[in-house]
């Protein structure tokens, strides 16, 4: 039976174990990229939720309140009145709208952490990676 020289089996168990700490790698990514994945999605339902309760009540007072306050206006003030009273319903739209793009913005950028962790094995795979001291 022929056996392979010493320096072979070196390299081939070399490159096993280097597969498998990249498939092992690979998969603590994905892990985290699956599990960022399902915080993004819970932090997006619970914003759609609320966007969708405050739209429906917000909508529901709004209206009356425009009702009584556009019949109110008509009276005193005329057409005028009922112009104002629109420009000032479109500025609080408009308002809300900007507090919820800023809130929205302030928010973690989606999957971070899976990014830099990206980030990091890309330069301990290059070798642009700072020493410890002490044993490893």
């Amino acid at each position: 039976m022929t056996e392979a020289p010493p320096h072979q089996e070196g390299w081939r168990l070399r490159l096993r174990r280097m597969a498998a700490a990249l498939t092992g790698l690979l998969r603590n990514r994905l892990e985290l990229f699956a599990l960022e994945w399902e915080e993004e999605k819970e932090r997006l339902l619970r914003f759609a939720v609320r966007l969708t309760c405050f739209l429906l009540v917000g909508s529901v007072g709004l209206l009356l309140l425009l009702g009584v306050a556009a019949w109110v206006v008509h009276r005193v003030l005329g057409i005028w009145g009922l112009l104002a009273l629109g420009v000032a319903c479109l500025g609080v739209a408009f308002w809300g709208l900007r507090s919820l793009i800023r809130e929205v913005r302030a928010g973690p950028r989606p999957f971070a952490q899976t990014v830099a962790e990206f980030r990091k094995d890309s330069a301990w795979l290059s070798g642009n990676h700072p020493t410890r001291t002490g044993s490893e």
